[in-house]
């Protein structure tokens, strides 16, 4: 991989989410979805959101559901460990918004998404992957929320596991 500045300027801790492009031509739309992932990304940076206030990632979730279903989330899924450690704000924000969205045709791949988030070493996303997967209310996610519960060491997050939990099997 060549090396090159990123994107958004140069940081220690900030480096490009997206590989170089591969030699072979790629899915149209992954490239797009990509393209647009960065556009919001480098949005976030200009403008902060204010508590209350839609923020690009919000929109730009909703907007990459819309146009690209299920490309769009495999692409996030492909990225998701480096957009984690890279942009962890906004990928927290991600997860949040995955989980409210009501693009149906992609609730199955948002929840696997947002469960795999739930192992992350970082408590701001697996606090976010757990609110993403409360928003989706989806009781497929039982397994998943049992083993992050019984493995989670930060009081307030494993609380609403165990109360969503709870939910899950009062509704079943």
């Amino acid at each position: 991989m060549a090396s090159s500045p990123h994107w958004l300027g140069e940081s220690p801790r900030r480096t490009s989410a997206f590989p170089d492009p591969p030699a072979a031509p790629a899915d149209a739309d992954a490239i797009a979805v990509e393209n647009r992932l960065k556009k919001m990304l480098y949005e976030s940076r200009l403008r902060p959101s204010e508590t209350g206030m839609e923020s690009p990632i919000t929109t730009g979730i909703r907007a990459l559901l819309e146009a690209y279903g299920a490309v769009a989330v495999s692409v996030i899924e492909a990225h998701w460990r480096t957009l984690a450690s890279t942009y962890p704000d906004d990928f927290d924000e991600m997860l949040i918004q995955l989980g409210r969205s009501e693009h149906e045709p992609t609730r199955e791949a948002r929840r696997l998404l947002i469960e795999q988030a739930l192992e992350h070493p970082d408590p701001g996303t697996r606090d976010s992957a757990t609110l993403g997967l409360d928003a989706l209310e989806d009781p497929a996610s039982e397994p998943a929320l049992r083993k992050a519960a019984q493995t989670e060491q930060v009081p307030p997050i494993k609380t609403m596991l165990e109360e969503m939990l709870r939910d899950i099997s009062q509704s079943g």
